[in-house]
């Protein structure tokens, strides 16, 4: 069993031994309803809302944890979404929502001093390549064949949904009272209590039911009994800003999460009926931090809402061209956005002239290249290429035309409540103001860097923790330059490359003794205060025998009890792979 699985598993025995431990879960807008009694909760779910103009694209992912029996998802939808507007959209694709949007954990490494060039980051770098590649088009200009680039020409388009492997059937019903739901539900076996039947009459108020019935045999069993399910996509004409996030309190085990990710072409969203807040950023925390970090993460969320329960944690607002610095993956594709709703704000939006743009002239270098492919030819065969060529140059324009109207901003909120705190349904609005955080490079010996959100003309906010590594070897140059802070050195190459992530944070536990351990930069409003670190000496001993290439033996971080950044990251890799064994 997976070593995560395992985990899972392990929180779902304490769960039950500790009752009085609330149990993580998360909430969606909607109600499970099963049958013969059997109970069941959600422990995670995911609403992505992808807003365009007067088009909204809803798509809902929820865990399950319950009977493995059938059961039904009940869902209010606004009163035009017909049957043919409801799609089964794999769950990757919003998994890779929250991976490029989780908070990030990076590590600063100082500049060798003698090198007095210009600092690079991980996020700078650019590879070239030695050839075009096998699947490159021979008309690709050079300056495109030149750049390990992504190929426009063979980037899928399309959106993925399941469709016959599909776990659910879905159902439209025009019903609004109890008795209606009620006489709908008990002729298939499904039971339902009076409160849950009178929770969706409150919000079937001038809309539809959507059933979504689920065969528990194609879903994927995890390992403490429950089903990870896909996920469900909706759209409609009316601006979705209203979640039903109380009607989730009724699968509700306890604390429980929502993810939000909303996605606009220009406007970062934020509540509009509860608080707006931000967690500090380009915290500070020991090298350690990086393998807990879902766990310190939690602590650190818990913390702000003690302060103020009544919030939502603005976590990522980024350009869908981009994924943050560092980037977790790759951003997201042209098909993982048209999955996610991309497709219908093409048919509905943009005109079919629009979407068929006659191609740019063509450059010298393209016309010579094109010249030199058609030499030794025949005139059969010339005119074959002259009409492939100008299909090509017809589908690349037709695709580019779509990669830059498929551009938008993507805001992750995340909400943690119980029934105390979540009084009415979450709606969402446009920001006032674009927002920059949790980015920059630090700052002299201290690594200074700004921990607040601050106004921006283009958000680029993410949640990151940072570790500040200084140069471990002496160096012999009469003129050093300390304390620039760039990518980690060609000396740790052979060790595990990744980019440390806290996803998954509802199966986590929390610790709030991580706090003080592991974070070393001040957080007064939270009265966060790390234990003192050892003051940076500025006057760096430089042995004659020891040279400046020479390789790193004591790659240590900053501060006192900092640990070393590859030891930690080969101890949890090994230790990995035997759980995994």
């Amino acid at each position: 069993m997976p070593w995560h699985r395992q985990r899972r598993q392990l929180s779902a025995v304490l769960v039950m031994v500790l009752a009085l431990v609330p149990t993580p879960a998360a909430c969606f807008p909607g109600v499970f309803v099963g049958k013969a009694g059997s109970q069941s909760v959600a422990h995670t779910a995911h609403v992505v809302v992808m807003l365009n103009g007067p088009i909204s694209v809803v798509t809902v992912m929820v865990d399950y944890e319950g009977e493995l029996s059938p059961f039904a998802l009940l869902m209010p939808v606004p009163p035009d979404v017909a049957i043919d507007r409801v799609r089964a959209v794999k769950r990757e694709f919003v998994a890779r929502l929250e991976q490029l949007s989780a908070p990030r954990f990076h590590g600063f490494f100082e500049q060798d001093p003698c090198d007095h060039g210009p600092t690079e980051q991980d996020w700078d770098v650019r590879y070239e390549a030695s050839d075009s590649g096998f699947l490159a088009p021979a008309f690709l200009p050079p300056p495109e064949r030149h750049w390990t680039v992504s190929n426009d020409i063979s980037i899928a388009t399309e959106p993925v949904f399941k469709n016959s492997e599909s776990e659910f059937r879905f159902q439209i019903l025009p019903v609004s009272e109890p008795r209606e739901i009620e006489a709908w539900l008990k002729p298939r076996g499904y039971q339902a209590a009076a409160e849950t039947l009178s929770g969706l009459a409150r919000a079937l108020e001038r809309r539809k039911l959507l059933v979504a019935e689920v065969n528990p045999a194609r879903a994927e069993l995890l390992g403490d009994g429950g089903l990870q399910l896909g996920a469900i996509r909706y759209w409609s004409r009316e601006p979705m800003l209203t979640i039903s996030s109380t009607l989730g309190l009724l699968n509700s085990a306890g604390i429980q999460d929502l993810f939000l990710y909303v996605l606009h072409p220009t406007s970062r969203f934020e509540v509009s009926n509860y608080d707006n807040v931000f967690l500090p950023s380009n915290v500070e925390v020991d090298a350690a931090a990086a393998e807990q970090l879902a766990v310190l993460y939690n602590a650190l969320f818990d913390a702000q809402l003690r302060r103020n329960p009544r919030s939502a944690v603005t976590e990522y607002v980024w350009p869908t061209t981009g994924c943050g610095e560092p980037c977790p993956n790759a951003p997201l594709t042209l098909n993982e956005l048209m999955s996610l709703g991309g497709d219908i704000m093409e048919a509905k939006l943009v005109s079919s002239v629009a979407r068929t743009p006659e191609p740019e002239p063509e450059s010298d270098d393209e016309k010579q290249m094109f010249e030199l492919q058609l030499q030794g030819k025949s005139t059969l065969e010339k005119a074959q290429s002259l009409r492939q060529h100008g299909k090509d140059r017809r589908e690349l324009a037709r695709r580019r035309a779509m990669m830059s109207r498929q551009r938008y901003i993507m805001t992750r909120l995340h909400l943690r409540y119980d029934r105390k705190i979540l009084t009415s349904d979450i709606s969402l609005q446009p920001a006032a103001e674009q927002l920059q955080g949790g980015i920059g490079i630090p700052q002299g010996p201290k690594g200074v860097l700004p921990n607040a959100a601050r106004s921006a003309k283009v958000s680029h906010l993410q949640t990151r923790f940072v570790s500040l590594f200084a140069w471990p070897h002496s160096y012999q140059c009469e003129a050093p330059t300390r304390w620039r802070w760039a990518r980690r050195w060609k000396s740790l190459d052979t060790a595990l490359r990744k980019v440390w992530l806290a996803s998954d944070l509802p199966q986590h536990g929390r610790d709030p003794n991580l706090l003080a351990k592991l974070i070393q930069t001040p957080i007064a409003e939270l009265d966060i205060i790390p234990k003192p670190a050892e003051e940076v000496s500025l006057a760096p001993a430089q042995p004659k025998n020891v040279s400046k290439n020479s390789g790193c033996s004591a790659c240590s971080g900053r501060g006192a009890g900092t640990s070393p950044f590859v030891i930690v990251a080969a101890l949890v890799f090994a230790r990995r792979i035997r759980k995994r064994r």
